[in-house]
């Protein structure tokens, strides 16, 4: 969905409408990216219907939000829900051209009805407690840009790679822990038009992945890491990423947390274990591998082995 916010579209106009039937198993969530970028941005309306409750609005943005794509994962949770619609209106100007994208609407599934059985006179043994934990983490195919970046929303999660990829923006992993990625030597692309992988907050490791073709106008076509993050890259490959103004084709580092790098209390520990990985044919203007950025005391703690 667009919206041209151009003559004849402004001053504040609307509604422009994006909506879906569904069938009877009601909505568990909807994922979608947005953007909303211009001085004169109008807002953005997440609504579903249901012959219960009528129309509910769930999520809504207004305003400018910035340059980059956004991306939302809203909650549903009816059982109910026929209907799911985006609506947009424009702004006070022109300066307020409206999009989204890859929307992904999650539907409720209905558990099968639990057995009761049937008394028995023989007592039960008494279970001793394990130590050994009874869940097991999620285990989820990646052979989609959608599929990759949905399985890094959460804690745990174990990503298979299943083919390869050509991504239209960059797989983002952000504050979470445990992740771990089998890249099973499959690529993902950044195509020459935006950075494969950023990694901000996170304790995530990746094995066997090969990542390529990366951009960004400024820092790490291939990937950006900061904020606490703790990597492990295990035979990775980093291969033809860019970065076209600013440092380090394949792999950016930054430790950077102010000007005040007297206090270790407050600098970033950020940990980065490269285990043979290797790079080939990546640039930048300041060293087309990898570029560490130090300015906070005790940052950065990195073994390539």
């Amino acid at each position: 969905m667009y919206v041209e916010a151009s003559s004849p579209n402004f001053p504040y106009k609307g509604p422009f409408e994006l909506e879906t039937s569904l069938g009877s198993d009601g909505v568990s969530s909807v994922f979608f990216w947005y953007n909303m970028y211009g001085q004169s941005m109008g807002s953005l309306v997440l609504q579903t219907y249901s012959n219960v409750s009528g129309w509910e609005e769930h999520w809504s943005k207004s305003g400018d939000q910035g340059e980059e794509w956004q991306m939302a994962t809203v909650a549903i949770g009816s059982t109910e829900t026929s209907i799911v619609k985006f609506v947009a209106y424009t702004g006070w100007d022109y300066t307020g051209d409206l999009a989204i994208d890859d929307v992904n609407i999650t539907i409720r599934t209905t558990p099968a009805p639990s057995i009761t059985p049937a008394p028995s006179n023989t007592p039960s043994p008494t279970l001793v407690p394990s130590l050994v934990p009874t869940y097991a983490p999620t285990t989820l195919l990646a052979s989609t840009s959608l599929q990759f970046q949905h399985a890094l929303q959460a804690s745990g999660n174990i990503v298979s790679v299943g083919a390869d990829i050509v991504l239209s923006t960059a797989l983002v992993v952000s504050n979470v822990a445990g992740v771990r990625i089998f890249g099973n030597d499959f690529e993902i692309n950044g195509g020459d038009i935006t950075r494969c992988i950023s990694v901000i907050e996170a304790e995530i490791w990746i094995t066997n992945l090969v990542i390529s073709n990366g951009f960004s106008w400024g820092s790490a076509g291939g990937m950006f890491i900061n904020g606490y993050s703790q990597v492990t890259l295990q035979g990775c490959s980093f291969f033809q990423n860019k970065a076209y103004e600013s440092s380090a084709g394949a792999l950016y580092v930054d430790g950077y947390e102010g000007s005040d790098t007297s206090d270790a209390q407050s600098a970033k520990y950020i940990s980065v274990i490269l285990h043979n990985c290797t790079f080939a044919k990546n640039s930048g203007a300041f060293g087309g591998a990898i570029r560490f950025n130090f300015q906070a005391r005790d940052s950065m703690h990195c073994i390539p082995s």
